[in-house]
Parts: structure tokens; C-alpha cells; sequence
């Protein structure tokens, strides 16, 4: 029988223990404020404490947190009891030689902060008496509570994200996502994308030959975009092109596809918001007009039926275009963002939605609530 490595034995054996009973160690090394490691009978093992945040690396108080945690613990016997695992960490509460819970007194001390219950799921009565002893130490102004304006770790990370996407929303901005991109476009366009005949584009080219849903698409920047009709009405809310791959055993087709919200501005005694899932492409034959092309949409397992399209088809500069849109309400559009997996059914065709095209499809729905 083949040996398990010495590191999977440790972790079964402590993990064992763990689950039943806690486990008696001395702290050989602090980490930051809230880490530290035990040496075991079992072996080391990295331990942070639960239910509480410390300054971020660059924050105030950063390195006199880590060092608090040091003048508690360093040299003494612990013990722990672990709540969870997570990336190799042993997360539970780690109890000093005199029974004091090392979270709680960080907190007296203002060398941490209290870990929000919505992201803790901390036993109320226990988060209760950890919030009652946060007040103590902030109208002391102990620590933390005596740093003007300095923010909370969950308040850092949060800024941090907003910022992440800020950027990426100005990448995208100014290098705009290509879209309709195919053999088509790089055989027999311009750099100015002005059409250019030639005797060379052959039928799988054709074939390959992928147009934007509007004109201009290819510049226009990734997100949601706004159009107001000249004429006053109706106003209209779009996602940017998205290409979707439909395959079936006879191939595979790659259609643009786009989610419209179209608001009448003029009282016509309709619906007052109108939801529309369109569809476009160019090939060198009617593909989708020859059948019945009835849509449904799996988003998370459940069947969402759309039906019949309505539509335009005609020649284009080469083969043919056809443009098809369904009527979808918004919940249809909102549980097709939220799932985790969504998948387009066109007659015998499928396309799963990216998590991109998903994530502007919820972003529509919110946008239009």
C-alpha cells in the first residue's frame, strides 16, 4: 500500500484532533496581527484568529498590531480549536494559558477590529458581547480608535476593488473590446474598414464572415450603451456586442448577440418598458430563416422558453444577413444574469453565455429595474 505523504498525515492527524477536542501548542512565530504559528505535538500549524480584522499592510498600526500579538503570545502555551480550514490555515479561536480569548482581548486592546457578523456568521449572542467590548475600547480611543479617519480592512478592500474596476472600465474604454472579428474582416477590409472586392474570398470564407449588430460596433467601448430617438419616441438602454459560438454537429455558426430595453416616450397604451434579446449574422446562405428558430435558454438547469423570433433577412456585400430578436420580461433577464450557467438553444444549436455576457445582462436588469 503506497505511504501518504508526511504533510497529508499531518494535516488528517490535526484535523482528526481538532474535531474533537482542543489542541495545547507553543507560539513560535506572529505572522501579522491576527496570524501566528503553533508548534504542536502533531507539528506546526498556522493559526489566525477568528472574528477579527487588523490594519492592512501600509495602514496605520500595521506593524504594531503584529507586534501586540507577539507581546501576548510569543513563547506561551495555546490552545486551539479549530472552526475552519481555509488555504492552509487553521482559523478558530486560540485561548492563551490564562483562558483569555486572543480575539476578544485584541479588541479591549484596539489592535483589531470586529469582523462584521454579515461576513463572520458569528453566533449573535457571542457577536453581541464582542461589539459591546469594541465600544469600550473605541470610547477609549485605544489603538485603532485613535487613528483620525483610518479605514476599517473591509473598508480598504472594497476602495481597492472599486478602483480595480474603475481601471478596467477605462482599459476597455480606451482599447475597445473587438468584436466581429473574423477571416471576413482581416481578407477583405481595409485598415479604414472600407470594403474591398476581391476574386480570392472563397466560400468558407464567406462562411466565416461575422458583421456588428450596428454599425460602427467595432468601435463602440464595452458596457451598456443609450440611444434617444431624434423624434422623441422612445429612448433605449443596449448591451455592446457580444459574440456568442452556436455549435451543432453540422458546425458552428458565431453570431453577435445583444439585450435591448426600449422605453416608449409617448403614451401608446403598450407596455412601458420592452425587452428584446437580438441576434445577428452574415453567412453565405439563409441559415436561421430556413427553419423554425425557436429560442430557450438554460440558466442554471431551468428552462426559459422564448419561442419564435421575429426578424428581417436580405443580401449583404457578401452572403446574406439575417437579424433575429426575442421578446424576453425582465425577470427572464435578470435570472439569465444571476445564474452561474447560462446556455442559448437555437433550433439544434448551442452557445453558453460567457461570464462577461452575463455580468452585462444583470447589469442591464439592474440598470432598467
Amino acid at each position: 500500500m503506497k505511504k501518504l505523504p508526511a504533510v497529508l498525515l499531518f494535516v488528517l492527524a490535526f484535523v482528526s484532533a481538532t474535531s474533537a477536542q482542543a489542541v495545547a501548542g507553543k507560539v513560535v512565530d506572529v505572522i501579522d496581527g491576527r496570524t501566528l504559528v503553533m508548534e504542536t505535538s502533531a507539528g506546526r500549524v498556522t493559526v489566525q484568529l477568528q472574528y477579527v480584522e487588523v490594519p492592512e499592510q501600509g495602514q496605520p498600526l500595521h506593524a504594531i498590531a503584529k507586534d501586540h500579538l507577539s507581546k501576548l503570545t510569543l513563547g506561551r502555551s495555546v490552545e486551539h480549536k479549530t472552526r475552519r480550514l481555509v488555504q492552509g490555515r487553521s482559523i478558530g479561536r486560540t485561548v492563551t494559558f490564562e483562558g483569555v480569548d486572543l480575539s476578544l482581548q485584541m479588541i479591549r486592546d484596539g489592535a483589531a477590529w470586529h469582523e462584521p457578523q454579515t461576513t463572520s456568521d458569528q453566533p449573535a449572542a457571542e457577536a453581541a458581547d464582542y461589539s459591546a467590548i469594541q465600544e469600550l475600547a473605541k470610547n477609549e480611543k485605544r489603538g485603532v480608535w485613535s487613528v483620525p479617519g483610518i479605514k476599517t480592512p473591509w473598508e480598504v478592500r472594497a476602495e481597492n476593488e472599486r478602483l480595480a474596476r474603475a481601471e478596467e472600465t477605462a482599459r476597455r474604454l480606451s482599447h475597445p473590446t473587438p468584436v466581429g472579428l473574423g477571416t471576413f474582416h482581416s481578407d477583405t477590409r481595409r485598415p479604414s474598414g472600407q470594403y474591398t472586392p476581391t476574386s480570392t474570398v472563397d466560400a468558407r470564407t464567406k462562411m466565416d464572415a461575422w458583421v456588428n449588430v450596428f454599425a460602427g460596433a467595432e468601435k463602440e467601448p464595452f458596457g451598456l450603451l443609450t440611444y434617444s430617438d431624434p423624434k422623441k419616441r422612445f429612448t433605449a438602454v443596449y448591451t455592446s456586442a457580444l459574440l456568442t459560438d452556436f455549435v451543432s454537429p453540422a458546425g458552428k455558426e458565431r453570431l453577435e448577440c445583444r439585450v435591448i430595453m426600449i422605453a416608449p416616450t409617448l403614451n401608446t397604451g403598450g407596455p412601458t418598458k420592452l425587452f428584446l434579446l437580438g441576434f445577428r449574422a452574415i453567412s453565405s446562405d439563409y441559415k436561421f430563416s430556413k427553419g423554425k428558430t425557436r429560442m430557450t435558454v438554460m440558466a442554471d438547469n431551468q428552462r426559459i422558453y422564448l419561442g419564435a423570433p421575429h426578424g428581417t433577412r436580405g443580401d449583404s456585400i457578401i452572403g446574406v444577413e439575417e437579424i433575429m430578436y426575442y421578446r424576453l420580461t425582465w425577470a427572464q433577464l435578470k435570472k439569465i444574469g444571476s445564474a452561474k450557467q447560462v446556455e442559448f438553444r437555437i433550433d439544434g444549436m448551442m452557445a453558453p453565455l460567457s461570464a462577461e455576457a452575463r455580468a452585462l445582462f444583470k447589469e442591464l436588469a439592474t440598470a432598467t429595474e
